[in-house]
C-alpha cells in the first residue's frame, strides 16, 4: 500500500511537471488493473485524473488507480515511464542521486523524443557535478522542454550555467567544492557546537597575473582555518564557527603581506551548506618609478655617526622584508629607495641594541627627499639567574600541583643568546640604555582573588642589610617558600614602564647591578596559582665601552 501510494504521488508529480497539469497528445494509459486506455487529452483534477476518449467521451479515474502514462508513438514509453517513477522513487526514497541517475539514463536512451524525461535527466545529471553532460542534453532539447515545462527549463539552464563555471575551475578546487557541498548536504555541528564555513576565490594583480599564497595572509573569526593553493591564483578557504557569533561583521580578512604591494584588505565570509564564491580580488604592485629616496642619520648616544650599520626594510604588520639590505656611510647615513607606503627599518650595528624606525611613507610627496635621524644605543651585556615555583590548585580540597625550576639567562650586545628554562611569565628586554624585567599581573581582573595581589621586591646588598653573623645576604639566603615574610622588608622597585591591556598590568623595572628581585604572581593567562620567583643580576654592563650601568 506505501509503494502504491508514492507511486501515485510521484506520477502526480510527473503531470504537474508538464504544462499545466496537461498532456495533449495521443497517451496509453496503463491502470493498475492491466487495462490500456487511449487518452486524447488528459487533465489533472485534484486527486483525480480526466481521460478525454475519442469523440465525447470521457473518464475520471482516481490517481492512484493508474500505473504509467507514455505516448501511443513511442514503443518504449510505457517502460520508459517506469523508469522514470522508479528514479523519482529512488531519490525521495533512499536519496540516491547516483542510482537515480543510473535509472534516468535507461529512461533517456529508450525515450530520447520524452522532453520530460530529458528534463529530468539533464538535472539528475546537475545534481551530480556533472554540469557539461546536462548542458548538452539540454541544448539538444531545449525547445521541446520549454514547450514541456515552460516554468522549469530556465532555472535549470541557469544552474547548469553557474555548475559548468565551476567545472572550469581548477581540477583541485572543483574537488574540494563538491566535498564542501557534499559536507553541507549532511551538515553537523563539529566540536564545541561549532559549524564549519567554505569559501573560494582568485587572487590576481592588476595585470592578472595569479599572486602566491606567500604574498598575503589569510585570518578569520573562527578557528580550524585551512588554506589550499588549488593553482593560477586560486584558494579554497575553511574555517569553523558558532552559529551564535555576531553576523555584523564578515568572517574573514585578507590582508597583503609583501613589500611591493600596495596595501589592502579584503573581507567576506564563507557558507555552511556550499563553498561560497567570494569573487576575483584585485591588488596593486608598485613599480620602481614609485620609490622615494629616504636619507636616514646615525647616531650613538654622544652625537656621533654610527658607520657600517645594516638595515633592512620591511612593510608595517608583517614578517616579510624587502629584498634590499642597507649599509651606513662614513657620515651615518642610510640612503634608501622606499615605496610609498608604511614600512619599518630594522637596524643592526656592532655593539649596539637592534633598533626600528616607523616610516609612514603613504602622503610622502613624490620626488622629494624623506630625512629622518635614528639614535643607537650601547647593546647591554648581562647575565641573570633565576629560580621559581609554581602551586596550582586544579582540584578543590586535593594537594595543588607544585613545579619549579631555574634558568640562566644570558644577553650581549642586547641579544638574548641563552634562556633555557625561563617561565613565560617574566620578560627582560633592553629599552634605550636601560635593561628591563616585565612582570605582569594578571590578578587585576579576577575579583574573587582580593587578598592575593600580586608583588614584586628589590634587594640592593648595602652595609646595613647585613645578617646577624655579619655577611651579606645573598641571593640563596631566600626560599621560594618563605618569600612572603620578605615582602613588607624590602622596597617596591620603581616602574620605568606602566602598559594596560585585556590582560592586566605590565609593570616593567630597571634591571640594576648586584640586584636581587623577589615576586610572587597569582594570576597568569587567567590560571590562579602562586607564581614565585627570585632574580639575581650577576653581571651587567654596556656592550661598547664595558661601562656598569
Amino acid at each position: 500500500m506505501f509503494r502504491a501510494q508514492v507511486s501515485s504521488s510521484l506520477l502526480l508529480l510527473t503531470l504537474i511537471g508538464t504544462a499545466c497539469g496537461t498532456l495533449f497528445a495521443d497517451q496509453r494509459v496503463l491502470l493498475n488493473s492491466g487495462t490500456e486506455i487511449i487518452a486524447t487529452h488528459i487533465e489533472i483534477e485534484g486527486d483525480r485524473v480526466k481521460l478525454q476518449l475519442d469523440g465525447e467521451s470521457s473518464l475520471s479515474l482516481a490517481l492512484d488507480e493508474i500505473a504509467s502514462i507514455a505516448s501511443v508513438d513511442n514503443p518504449h514509453g510505457n517502460n520508459a515511464q517506469r523508469l522514470l517513477l522508479s528514479a523519482f522513487e529512488t531519490r525521495e526514497l533512499t536519496e540516491n542521486k547516483a542510482g537515480a541517475l543510473g535509472l534516468l539514463s535507461e529512461a533517456y536512451r529508450q525515450a530520447p523524443g520524452d522532453p520530460r524525461i530529458a528534463y529530468w535527466y539533464a538535472r539528475s545529471l546537475l545534481d551530480n557535478s556533472e554540469g557539461k553532460a546536462a548542458q548538452a542534453i539540454l541544448e539538444k532539447h531545449r525547445q521541446e522542454i520549454e514547450i514541456a515545462l515552460p516554468a522549469l527549463a530556465e532555472p535549470l539552464a541557469a544552474r547548469i550555467a553557474k555548475r559548468v563555471k565551476i567545472e572550469d575551475l581548477p581540477e583541485e578546487l572543483v574537488r574540494l567544492i563538491d566535498d564542501a557541498q557534499s559536507s553541507g548536504e549532511n551538515m553537523k555541528l563539529g566540536r564545541h557546537g561549532r559549524m564549519p564555513a567554505y569559501a573560494y576565490f582568485r587572487l590576481v594583480d592588476q595585470d592578472g597575473n595569479p599572486m602566491p599564497q606567500t604574498e598575503f595572509r589569510m585570518s578569520s573569526r573562527g578557528s580550524d582555518e585551512f588554506l589550499s593553493d588549488c593553482g593560477n591564483g586560486y584558494y579554497f578557504y575553511a574555517y569553523s564557527y558558532s552559529p551564535g557569533s555576531s553576523q555584523q561583521y564578515e568572517h574573514c580578512t585578507l590582508r597583503t603581506d609583501n613589500y611591493q604591494l600596495k596595501q589592502k584588505e579584503f573581507q567576506f565570509s564563507g557558507s555552511f551548506n556550499h563553498a561560497k564564491d567570494a569573487g576575483e580580488l584585485v591588488v596593486s604592485r608598485f613599480s620602481d618609478d614609485d620609490k622615494l629616496p629616504v636619507v636616514v642619520l646615525l647616531l650613538d648616544t654622544q652625537g656621533r655617526p654610527v658607520e657600517g650599520a645594516t638595515a633592512s626594510l620591511r612593510m608595517s604588520n608583517s614578517s616579510n622584508s624587502a629584498p634590499e639590505t642597507y649599509r651606513s656611510d662614513a657620515k651615518g647615513l642610510l640612503k634608501l629607495k622606499c615605496f610609498p607606503t608604511k614600512l619599518y627599518l630594522s637596524v643592526q650595528a656592532k655593539g649596539y641594541n637592534s633598533q626600528q624606525l616607523s616610516l609612514s611613507l603613504q602622503n610622502a610627496q613624490k620626488g622629494a627627499t624623506v630625512e629622518r635621524e635614528m639614535k643607537l644605543y650601547p647593546g647591554v651585556t648581562a647575565t641573570l639567574r633565576l629560580a621559581w615555583q609554581t602551586k596550582m590548585q586544579q582540584v578543590p580540597n586535593q594537594q595543588p600541583r607544585v613545579s619549579s625550576g631555574e634558568s640562566l639567562l644570558k644577553i650581549v650586545a642586547g641579544k638574548i643568546i641563552a634562556n633555557q628554562n625561563w617561565p613565560h611569565w617574566l620578560n627582560v628586554r633592553q629599552d634605550k640604555e636601560k635593561l628591563l624585567l616585565t612582570v605582569v599581573d594578571h590578578s587585576a581582573h579576577q575579583p574573587h582573588l582580593a587578598g592575593q595581589a600580586s608583588w614584586t621586591r628589590i634587594v640592593l646588598p648595602q652595609p646595613d642589610e647585613q645578617l646577624g653573623d655579619g655577611t651579606l645576604v645573598t641571593y640563596e639566603d631566600f626560599a621560594l617558600d618563605e618569600l612572603d615574610q620578605h615582602k613588607e622588608k624590602y622596597p617596591r622597585p620603581k616602574q620605568v614602564a606602566t602598559q594596560q591591556n585585556s590582560h592586566g598590568a605590565q609593570g616593567s623595572y630597571a634591571i640594576r647591578p648586584d640586584a636581587i628581585f623577589l615576586g610572587e604572581l597569582s594570576n597568569v593567562m587567567g590560571r590562579p596559582g602562586r607564581y614565585a620567583f627570585k632574580i639575581e643580576v650577576e653581571s651587567l654592563r654596556l656592550g661598547p665601552s664595558n661601562k656598569q650601568q
